[in-house]
Order: structure tokens, then C-alpha cells, then sequence
């Protein structure tokens, strides 16, 4: 695992062997989700939700993003965070503000008091089909309004895209070679 892109590019992320439910974003998907919002990082707010060791976070702040918060529920990957996030900070030559919250995201609605330019949602694939509607109607509301925020949902490929109100899905990238391949459907929050 390493970072894709901007002034971190390359760095190597700190990824414990003894969690066994992470599953980190490939640096391919990465780069195709970075690739499609182009330039849209930049002095950006995040919110990256089932976090895992922080990478679409670390990502963002590599490419420009000056404000985050990661939701990790798991305190082994927490720590990892933490770790990464000095490792980025120090390669990108940038302080941006980052929170790290080691709870359920399901709890982190009543803490936000803020809208963001780009939220990922990247969740265990086993809890999709019963919570990836609820993960959109609750955290859509927290994505700014305009064609420069996106929200990022990392689904398998199989996954059948719900009609949310108040967003539109603008594109889904990754590859449809399985049914479990990682795909990430990205939305607009309309006006």
C-alpha cells in the first residue's frame, strides 16, 4: 500500500499483519477515484468513513486536502492512522487538520457539524446489502451541495445502486471481471 499521487506519491502506509477484516483499497481504485475528481482535493474537507488503515484519507491530504476526519471503529488500524497520517504529513510538507475517531460510524452523525467536499464510504463488503442504502440516506446530507463534492461509495461490483434523494450517482469505476471485484460509485449531492 502506498500513496498514489500529489506530494506524498510513493510513500509506503503502515498496514498491520494482525487485523484480519481489513480489506485497503487497491492503489488502483485509488487512483481512479483521484483520477476522476481532478484538482477537486485541493484545500477540500473529508470525511473518510470505515476508514481501515486511512488511505483515501491520506490520499486526499497528499493531494491538497487541508481539513479530515477518519472513522476507524477498530483500534489497531486507529493507531495505523495515526502513524500514516504523521508519515504523509512530513512527505507532503503540509499541516492539514485531521481527527481521528475510534468508534462505530453509525455513531458519528450526531458528531458532525459540518458539510464536506468529499466523503468516502468504504465498508465491509458482508454488510452492504443491509446497510448501504442506510450509509447513503444518512451520510448524503453531510456532502456539500455543487458539482465540485463528491461522495465515493467502495461497493462490490454486483452491488445494485439504490435511487437516494438528493444525490445523483455521475459515474462507478472499477472493473466487472467478479462479483466481488471493488467498484466505487461516485455521487453529487444536487442543489
Amino acid at each position: 500500500m502506498r500513496i498514489t499521487g500529489g506530494r506524498a506519491k510513493g510513500i509506503q502506509l503502515i498496514v498491520p499483519e494482525d487485523i484480519e477484516s481489513l480489506r485497503p483499497t487497491t492503489d488502483y481504485i485509488r487512483e481512479s477515484v483521484f483520477s476522476s475528481i481532478k484538482g477537486k482535493s485541493s484545500n477540500a474537507m473529508f470525511l473518510d468513513l470505515f476508514a481501515g488503515i486511512g488511505s483515501y484519507g491520506l490520499e486526499a491530504i497528499s493531494r491538497g486536502a487541508s481539513a479530515g476526519i477518519f472513522v476507524e471503529q477498530n483500534a489497531a488500524a486507529v493507531k495505523a492512522i495515526e502513524e500514516n497520517i504523521k508519515l504523509v504529513k512530513k512527505s507532503a510538507q503540509r499541516i492539514p487538520s485531521c481527527k481521528v475517531l475510534c468508534q462505530d460510524v453509525f455513531e458519528v452523525p450526531a458528531l458532525l457539524n459540518s458539510e464536506f467536499d468529499m466523503i468516502f464510504i468504504d465498508p465491509p463488503y458482508s454488510m452492504i446489502d443491509e446497510f448501504g442504502e442506510q450509509l447513503l440516506t444518512t451520510f448524503g446530507p453531510f456532502l456539500k451541495k455543487g458539482e465540485n463534492a463528491r461522495l465515493m461509495f467502495e461497493v462490490p461490483a454486483r452491488y445494485k445502486t439504490p435511487q437516494i434523494r438528493g444525490l445523483v450517482e455521475i459515474r462507478r469505476l472499477g472493473r466487472i471481471a467478479s462479483a466481488n471485484h471493488p467498484n466505487v460509485i461516485v455521487y453529487t449531492r444536487v442543489q
